[in-house]
């Protein structure tokens, strides 16, 4: 603290008696106060590197760029013997704060001992912490195309375009467990938080781990790289535990059908009831979660749940499949079809023609749908707001969308 406030009563001198108009001594006294200053600071200087916010930066190496520039100014104006002190004094001011970052914790670097290919893994994730959070999880590895994961109680196959269908988890283990752990950090109280990932054998031999150090839910120590971190750690078992396939293209349900809309002058009011029954035509065991981001389908007999990146909008059970449709905006939808056993047979993108006028409304509702093995239609009906309870909403416009197979 002494030295900090050295630096702040140099600072303020070098304001006052610039080096050009300053005698030799007062400028001497002057590099030293300042010289306290800067081996105060450094050690915050050079955490400030961390810093995203550039106001921060600025407060913390701002200071430092004036001292330095101050003392450059009066090394060119010195005498030999006053540049062998200053050279000195230069040497120690280097020292301190490099003893300090080379002597800084740091996490271990990850290290690779095998890899191996692998059809199916098993992943354990743990949090121990109250501030740390697990950053891969079941979302990012679920984009590397194993066959199966088998994660708690299920038993997860990805189908690609971020799709994702589970079961209840099969008895055997897998020959490979990966561990997500998020723990105590006791080797830095900077960041208070460690994420490990473990790759382990069925034997229990650890075949890789890489850790990374945090705080709070958002910054991440210097030497972490770039990029979405969850993402970085599924690319990580990849390189190691190589899947033996690819991950599935979905195949799309009507490849050769034919695209007809026609606007509906027809249009009742949607209420808030209409809103909120989101699955239609579906049996009882068939129902909506909203516990995940996006939510998911869950089937209770046979037990399957079926999540997407997409949120899901409404699902129609019509003959033996299942269909979701997700509203991605005014001019594009999807479609995905599964049997009423959970098993994924494809989806179909429905883009509207660019000269169809579709308005400015945000919010869409399928009113009526139908599909068949030569097609699918539906009403789609857009509104300018959601209805509250009591107060239908009256949509701005209605269209009649079909896709129709010739065969």
């Amino acid at each position: 603290m002494l030295l900090a406030w050295l630096g702040t009563v140099g600072l303020i001198m070098a304001t006052m008696f610039p080096p050009n108009g300053a005698e030799s001594r007062l400028r001497m006294i002057v590099v030293i106060l300042l010289t306290f200053g800067l081996v105060a600071i450094s050690p915050l200087a050079l955490m400030a590197i961390d810093f995203r916010n550039l106001a921060l930066k600025a407060i913390f190496i701002g200071p430092a760029l004036v001292a330095l520039h101050y003392c450059w100014q009066v090394f060119r104006l010195s005498n030999v013997r006053e540049r062998w002190f200053l050279s000195m004094v230069s040497l120690l001011l280097v020292m301190a704060p490099l003893l300090w970052y080379l002597q800084r914790p740091t996490p271990p670097e990850a290290v690779v001992y095998d890899t191996a290919e692998a059809r199916e893994v098993t992943l354990i994730v743990e949090n121990s912490t109250q501030e740390g959070h697990p950053v891969m999880g079941l979302a990012s590895l679920s984009k590397v195309p194993y066959a199966r994961i088998h994660y708690q109680d299920r038993t997860y196959t990805p189908l690609g375009a971020g799709r994702v269908i589970s079961f209840p988890r099969e008895t055997h283990r897998s020959q490979y467990v990966i561990r997500e752990l998020v723990q105590p950090n006791p080797a830095s109280s900077r960041w208070p938080v460690r994420v490990v990932w473990a790759l382990h054998d069925k034997s229990g031999r650890l075949m890789a781990r890489r850790e990374l150090w945090q705080r709070s839910t958002s910054y991440w120590s210097a030497d972490t790289p770039s990029g979405w971190q969850g993402q970085n750690a599924a690319d990580f078992f990849r390189r190691v535990l190589t899947p033996l396939g690819r991950m599935a293209v979905p195949d799309e349900l009507y490849p050769e059908a034919r695209l007809r809309v026609e606007p509906t002058s027809i249009i009742r009011p949607v209420s808030h009831a209409d809103m909120a029954k989101r699955v239609a035509g579906c049996e009882a065991g068939i129902t909506m979660g909203e516990g995940e981001k996006f939510g998911h389908l869950q089937s209770a007999s046979p037990d399957w749940r079926f999540s997407a990146r997409l949120p899901i909008d409404q699902v129609f059970c019509t003959g033996d499949s299942t269909y979701l449709i997700y509203a991605m905006s005014g001019r594009h939808i999807e479609v995905d079809r599964l049997t009423l056993e959970g098993r994924f047979i494809g989806q179909q993108r429905i883009n509207l023609p660019d000269d169809l006028s579709v308005g400015t409304s945000h919010f869409k509702y399928v009113s009526r749908f139908d599909a068949g093995p030569l097609g699918v239609s539906m009403q789609v009906n857009f509104m300018d707001g959601l209805p509250s309870p009591g107060q239908p909403e009256v949509p701005v416009s209605g269209l009649r969308i079909s896709l129709e197979t010739n065969r």
